[in-house]
């Protein structure tokens, strides 16, 4: 495996010393091919990196802002043809995605070191690029958290600790901090505190051990205040295990980290420590450490802090937690632990592209669940939404839609290699985003799958729909939810190539039939409320049963998704007694939902109607659907007349009688419920074998599909 890993250089900074580490480590296992692109030599930890196993490339640019920096290091890379590019540090990371195409070919690992950052355009910048990297390595949990949504192959890798332990031996009476002074280092409190205990014990001294911008601002207060004698900046020290081995205490202050080196080498020396309460110091120091202080500690708590501190008969008793996870921090751990990360970033990934939650919808589960499935069953599934995050079409919505596709087709674009592209398809317009991206996979030669969720365009033609078929090529493929969805689609776009039926029921646990028996007593509705799926005709579905004197209790669930929506509810039930709206329910509350109701009502003209899972859910209940025969309802029902309602739902008087009838015949009613389990039993016959069948078609091929343009109109046989 070729590694090239990129820096700007090796500076003072942990980050920089870890990376040191790892490229000393890495030289000791055989079979790697080991390059170094970096910007600036003669630094101050060049002396710590080995370079028997390693070739060094060293760029000369005049600044991090020279133009031409980025274009040298592509031609690097470029003559490298490195597997791996594993960026260390901003200016690197940015440049990630142009060397990953440089390489033709190479996986781009990120670093991240730390948990937080400031909201500036080059922090910005990484943070969007980002979500691009094949496989991002935090060495911190907060450094994990730090990209979620952003990049779903993010890893954890522990820093390297020094081999050398420290001897036990009588300590100074010194207080330490070590660390850049720099904002980020909250150095100014620790200051603040070590200012506030000195004339209370003229027995202590104080050290603050570092450099940065905040140098001089810290000698200001030194001398203002008096303390020259005892608190000294001797500045940057190159090892600061000397200093260590000499200290009675470590004060960190931190306002963000990643994993700090400072904070394990003194667990490793057995120096107590006064932290700050924040994740990543919890992670290394425990849940259960005593010695954490808030950000806003004051002066005076801190100097209360450390007293207490020295004070104690044995302060590093409660370092158990932490010398376990140093236990784990050597060098041939974390060496194999990066090259695993290598070697699954170099797996080509299925591209899961579609409307993620949220907003909470149909489709938007079952592409989770899909992609869900097939990371489950081993395969590197990298997800990519192209939902607007809200289901209200306000000014903003094309925008955040626009964005969400701006990325896919630049993770498309960028992305190394790929074995599928699985792309949800969108019903309308929403087509349009869905062809851009269709076309840049095919230039890329990725074979797709296109998963359908609307009938829109398979009730009637879609020129967007017939020029997403005509331009993917004859590597595509084709997910429906029934055999009326795949007849339809074969019918509108003769050349659609091959199709595989796969139901939404696959994604959902079976669930136990609902204990109630009895007659009908109460129907409901659940969706995201709107009047394209029925709410204003399930209204008047209860006006109707109202004015023929029936009582029949209406629970309606699901969120206002549309304007207006809310008014008419209330209006509802101001002027029609019986009706309860839950809002929107999940979990528990679902399941209470379903165990209320002895009928399912869903109305729906929705135009994009395609296979509710609600309906599913309520089926697999013993709880009896009426619904419009739009999409693939029709195939889901009962062929009981009363319960299937005309496409827009217009004509509801068969429907009044049935629950009419329902209302005061027990018996029909538990035969209707025994009927609606024997179809729901029946759909889930095929669930296994669809599974399989769908993970197969997202599966690597041997041989991935290539398919470069001219675009020459063939296409797979319809099997």
């Amino acid at each position: 495996m070729r590694i090239c890993v990129v820096i700007p250089g090796f500076g003072d900074g942990g980050a920089q010393i870890q990376c040191i580490r790892l490229l000393n480590a890495l030289q000791e296992i055989d079979g790697l091919d080991l390059h170094l692109v970096r910007f600036r030599k003669g630094e101050i930890h060049d002396a710590a990196l080995q370079t028997r196993r390693l070739r060094i490339h060293d760029l000369v640019p005049r600044s991090h802002f020279d133009p031409r920096l980025l274009f040298d290091a592509a031609r690097t890379v470029r003559a490298i043809r490195p597997d791996i590019i594993l960026t260390w540090q901003i200016v690197c990371d940015v440049f990630g995605p142009v060397l990953r195409m440089a390489s033709r070919g190479a996986a781009w690992v990120m670093t991240e070191r730390d948990s937080a950052y400031p909201n500036g355009v080059r922090f910005r910048l990484r943070m969007l690029l980002g979500r691009f990297a094949d496989a991002i390595v935090a060495n911190s949990d907060a450094g994990i958290a730090l990209w979620a949504g952003r990049n779903d192959m993010v890893m954890r890798a522990d820093n390297i600790v020094a081999s050398q332990i420290h001897e036990t031996r009588p300590r100074e009476k010194l207080v330490l901090a070590v660390g850049r002074l720099e904002a980020q280092k909250n150095i100014l409190s620790t200051l603040a505190g070590f200012c506030a205990l000195a004339p209370k014990r003229p027995d202590l001294a104080f050290a603050i051990v570092g450099q940065g911008s905040l140098g001089e601002t810290i000698d200001d207060v030194v001398a203002t205040r008096g303390l020259g004698h005892c608190i000294v900046r001797p500045g940057f020290v190159k090892n600061p295990a000397a200093w260590l081995g000499r200290a009675a205490a470590l004060v960190t202050m931190s306002r963000h980290e990643g994993t700090a080196n400072v904070l394990l080498e003194a667990v490793q020396a057995g120096i107590p420590i006064l932290a700050s309460d924040i994740a990543p110091h919890r992670e290394i120091l425990g849940e259960d450490y005593k010695f954490f202080l808030p950000l806003d500690a004051t002066p005076e708590t801190i100097a209360d802090a450390i007293e207490t501190l020295l004070d104690l008969a044995d302060p590093v008793r409660d370092f158990a937690c932490a010398r376990n996870r140093l236990a784990a921090m050597t060098p041939d751990r974390v060496a194999q632990r990066y090259l695993d990360i290598f070697r699954m970033a170099r797996t080509p990934p299925a591209l899961m592209i579609g409307p993620f939650p949220p907003p909470v919808h149909g489709a938007g589960l079952v592409t989770e669940a899909t992609t869900n499935l097939v990371a489950a069953s081993g395969i590197r599934a990298r997800r990519l939404s192209t939902s607007p995050g809200t289901l209200h079409r306000g000014p903003t919505y094309h925008i955040r839609r626009l964005r969400a596709c701006l990325i896919a087709l630049v993770a498309i674009l960028t992305a190394s290699r790929a074995t599928k592209t699985y792309l949800v398809l969108s019903g309308g317009w929403g087509l349009a985003y869905d062809l851009i991206l269709t076309v840049a996979a095919r230039l890329r030669g990725f074979e797709i799958v296109f998963h359908h969720h609307s009938f829109a365009y398979l009730d009637r033609r879609s020129p967007l729909m017939a020029t997403i078929i005509a331009l993917a090529g004859h590597h595509q493929h084709h997910i429906v939810l029934c055999s009326a969805m795949a007849r339809k689609l074969s019918e509108r776009y003769a050349n659609c190539g091959a199709v595989t039926v796969v139901s939404n029921a696959i994604h959902l646990p079976a669930a136990s039939p609902s204990p109630r028996a009895g007659p009908l007593r109460t129907i409901g509705f659940l969706a995201n409320l709107t009047r394209d799926k029925g709410i204003d005709t399930f209204i008047d579905l209860v006006a109707l049963l109202r004015a023929r004197g029936h009582a029949t209790k209406a629970v309606i669930a699901g969120p206002a998704a549309e304007a207006g929506i809310t008014d008419l509810l209330q209006n509802a039930q101001e002027r029609l007694c019986g009706i309860e709206w839950l809002g929107p329910v999940h979990g528990k509350a679902r399941e209470s939902f379903f165990a209320q109701i002895d009928l399912l009502v869903l109305p729906s003209r929705y135009a994009n109607e395609a296979q509710p899972l609600v309906i599913i859910e309520a089926q697999d209940r013993a709880i009896p659907v009426a619904a419009s025969q739009r999409g693939s309802i029709a195939t889901m029902l009962l062929d009981d007349p009363g319960l299937r309602l005309d496409p827009v739902a217009s004509d509801l008087s068969g429907l009044v009688e049935t629950i009419k009838a329902l209302a005061g015949d027990s018996e029909a009613m538990a035969d209707l419920r025994r009927r609606t389990l024997v179809l729901a039993r029946d759909r889930r016959r095929c669930d296994d074998a669809q599974r399989e069948q769908l993970v197969a078609l997202l599966a690597p091929t041997t041989a991935p599909a290539t398919n470069p343009l001219p675009l020459d109109g063939r296409r797979l046989p319809l099997p």
